[in-house]
């Protein structure tokens, strides 16, 4: 998924990204699949440990409703859902690449 939007970091460890204490915070109006569909906007923080990303955020479809997630990044639980995803269960494994423009991607698979 590629997201766009507004993403603010904090270094409260004082050692630079994503090293424990790193605190991201996101505002994405438009998150895409990789071919391209629009997917919807996303929304929360991650705050780096010393060997992953703890997450808690959500996911907003304008017709088909939203969808939270809270855990470390590559293994984070389903907490709660609204429309179509009201009473979802399951998990979600994420994934970081980076292009040659520093553009972040993350790759998000769901299991309900």
């Amino acid at each position: 998924m590629k997201s766009v939007g507004a993403h603010m970091g904090f270094d409260i460890g004082g050692t630079g990204p994503f090293t424990p204490g790193y605190i991201v915070v996101f505002d994405d109006i438009g998150v895409y699949h990789e071919n391209g569909y629009y997917f919807g906007a996303q929304a929360g923080t991650c705050t780096s440990t010393p060997k992953d990303l703890y997450c808690t955020f959500t996911f907003y479809h304008e017709e088909h409703g939203s969808i939270s997630f809270q855990g470390l990044f590559h293994s984070m639980t389903i907490t709660g859902g609204t429309g179509c995803f009201e009473g979802a269960r399951g998990s979600l494994i994420g994934s970081f690449s980076t292009d040659e423009a520093d553009t972040y991607y993350h790759k998000i698979h769901a299991k309900f």
